[in-house]
């Protein structure tokens, strides 16, 4: 098996039909590492969000 990260991230965007369609292709290696990434970039976001909504005293 091929360890080395290889990810390839297909994203098509229809705005007339308001069509949302991802595709996610990634070997066996990186799978835990892409899960960790995106739901890192979501906590992320969702923490940015919260901080800039609420503000600080």
């Amino acid at each position: 098996m091929d360890a080395s990260i290889s990810y390839n991230y297909n994203y098509n965007y229809n705005y007339d039909n308001y069509n949302y369609n991802y595709n996610y292709n990634f070997n066996y290696t990186t799978t835990i590492i892409t899960i960790i990434f995106h739901y890192t970039i979501y906590y992320l976001l969702l923490f940015t969000l919260h901080t800039v909504i609420t503000p600080h005293r």
